[in-house]
């Protein structure tokens, strides 16, 4: 009784499909590799390697951290607007309210760091990468965050109570 050879399918594998146009696509020397049979048709198949080498960057749609960099942004502003406004005057304890608006921002804006951190922490966490760094700058961005905070609204109740 003589067999038929029979087609021999390779199993399907996953497609992965991307539009990064960065990812580096490396492809090896092919190597041969036999049937787990006897094939009696004399052919060989040939099999190609590919590595997708692709970089994963967290990228999140709610960025904490432009808000953090707006923030500094309008307290630097606030600031140089009442100082040009209050040069007349040098002795109204404008240099208080200066000193106190730029605290509370430069307070605020750690704090979006550490909403931002505790975002990339969970995406660090689902794509399993090590996220020791994002525990320590969530607890340093929350500590500084909070002191600068601290120290700016007491010199600003301290300005309002000067008034």
């Amino acid at each position: 009784m003589v067999e038929e050879a029979t087609v021999k399918t390779p199993p399907p594998t996953q497609h992965i499909s991307f539009d990064d146009e960065e990812a580096k696509i490396a492809t090896e020397i092919p190597k041969l590799t036999g049937l787990t049979h006897p094939d009696l048709s004399g052919e060989e198949i040939q099999e190609f390697v590919q590595k997708y080498n692709i970089e994963i960057a967290y990228s999140p749609e709610d960025n904490f951290r432009q808000m953090s960099h707006l923030t500094l942004g309008i307290g630097f502003v606030l600031v140089f607007i009442i100082w040009i406004i209050n040069t007349a005057n040098p002795g109204d304890g404008s240099n208080m309210a200066c000193c106190s608006i730029m605290l509370i921002a430069v307070g605020i804006a750690p704090l979006f760091d550490a909403g931002h951190y505790t975002k990339k922490k969970e995406w660090q966490k689902k794509h399993a990468i090590n996220h020791s760094s994002s525990d320590f700058s969530i607890a340093f961005n929350v500590i500084l965050g909070m002191l600068f905070l601290l120290i700016g609204i007491v010199l600003f109740l301290l300005y309002i109570i000067q008034l």
